[in-house]
């Protein structure tokens, strides 16, 4: 009879492949050249990134400290900016649908 692995180490295993499915390109610009005052540009990244570790707790069962570490993890180990990096978790979210 097969082990059965305790509900977050499953959550652990599903994060794992949704990350290592990210590209590992560098993100474009997603915006047209403009930018916004610092604080609008802040509270926009903020919105992409709690919603980027609302996908990951929802699909994985973890906390949100257990969400944002990959996500910070992923930026530095690409450095890539965690907004793109969260932008792109979303958007694998939007595709697996």
């Amino acid at each position: 009879m097969p082990a059965i692995l305790p509900q977050k180490c499953l959550g652990r295993m599903a994060l794992e492949r949704m990350l290592t499915g990210l590209s590992t390109r560098r993100c474009r610009s997603r915006s047209s050249g403009a930018r916004g005052p610092p604080v609008e540009t802040s509270l926009r990244s903020r919105s992409v990134i709690d919603q980027a570790m609302g996908v990951l707790i929802g699909q994985a069962g973890i906390t949100p400290e257990e969400a944002f570490e990959p996500l910070c993890l992923r930026s530095q180990s690409l450095n890539i900016k965690l907004r793109d990096v969260a932008a792109d978790v979303i958007a694998e979210a939007r595709r697996q649908r």
